[in-house]
């Protein structure tokens, strides 16, 4: 999440989308400048539930990718039910019409915790997390953030380190999935943006 202009980034162009009816905040996209001219934002997206961004990507492939970053600052969890309804199904509809065109890149903050159980990792599904465990059902994508590497914390609660969750996830299609090497949680924050005020 941003605000204001966005940070230099050595080979980088950036795609943004600034909030504008709260403090600070945002979201944006940072693409390598050698496949930036493959590149194009989908502007048709907008809604006020949720801070997104999108950009096609033109591939080898006859379908383009879908890439998109999601900040969900509400409903929080004592939200009315209806509420959290109307926005997930919301974004429900949106995944399956870019799904229905391309593959799908989706990564965020979705203020969710969804069932975990690792060796190093206990979550138990939260009442937004059944949610968007229905979407990731009703959509058939994969959160790969939780199975191309070792689940990582992605929130510590600075007054209370012993409180951790994962609400961050990256929602994929298969095909995706099945090209993806690398991912990397930076759950340190060692890559995170400095500035006068930190951003994640």
């Amino acid at each position: 999440k941003l605000s204001g202009p966005p940070p230099t980034l050595k080979g980088y162009k950036w795609y943004t989308k600034n909030r504008n009816n709260r403090k600070g905040g945002g979201v944006a996209i940072a693409i390598k400048e050698n496949i930036q001219k493959y590149t194009k934002q989908i502007r048709d997206i907008e809604t006020n539930e949720y801070e997104n961004i999108w950009i096609e990507l033109s591939t080898k492939w006859r379908e383009p990718i879908y890439i998109g970053t999601i900040y969900i600052y509400g409903p929080q969890e004592k939200e009315n039910n209806k509420e959290v309804e109307r926005l997930y199904a919301q974004l429900t509809t949106e995944l399956i019409r870019l799904q229905n065109k391309g593959e799908i890149i989706l990564a965020g903050d979705f203020n969710a915790k969804l069932n975990i159980k690792t060796d190093n990792i206990t979550q138990v599904q939260s009442r937004n997390g059944k949610y968007l465990q229905t979407l990731i059902e009703n959509t058939q994508l994969n959160t790969t953030s939780l199975t191309k590497d070792t689940p990582k914390w992605t929130r510590v609660n600075r007054k209370n380190p012993d409180e951790k969750s994962i609400i961050d996830y990256v929602l994929t299609t298969d095909r995706i999935q099945n090209n993806i090497t690398t991912l990397e949680t930076d759950e340190a924050g060692n890559l995170r943006m400095k500035g006068k005020e930190e951003t994640d």
